[in-house]
């Protein structure tokens, strides 16, 4: 995963190590879904400039759908050494999960 290039100016070392790995080039950036506002959807028919004073009512926070690539968290927060996703507790693919068993097994072997 650190031979991916890191171009992206949105991307920022996160002050933590990977919970997997135990690496520290954790990264992570906000969610750039056009439509989150951080992580919850951001609906316009509810926005205040649609209603007459004294008629709009807010919304909690709770009763706001979920951003579905975020799922709510508003960031995203990866190790780029062993592909695990901080926050969903998860590989980012099947190709990081099995890169990383294999080199738990090589640790294991010797």
């Amino acid at each position: 995963m650190s031979d991916e290039p890191f171009f992206d100016d949105d991307i920022e070392y996160a002050d933590q190590s990977c919970p997997k790995c135990g690496g520290y080039d954790v990264v992570r950036r906000d969610c750039t879904a056009i439509h989150c506002d951080e992580g919850y959807v951001d609906e316009h028919e509810t926005d205040a400039i649609n209603y007459a004073p004294g008629e709009y009512v807010k919304l909690r926070r709770s009763e706001l759908p979920e951003c579905d690539e975020c799922r709510g968290y508003g960031c995203h927060i990866w190790c780029r050494t062993c592909g695990w996703d901080v926050l969903e507790q998860r590989f980012l693919s099947k190709k990081c999960e099995d890169e990383f068993s294999a080199r738990e097994e090589e640790v294991r072997q010797k």
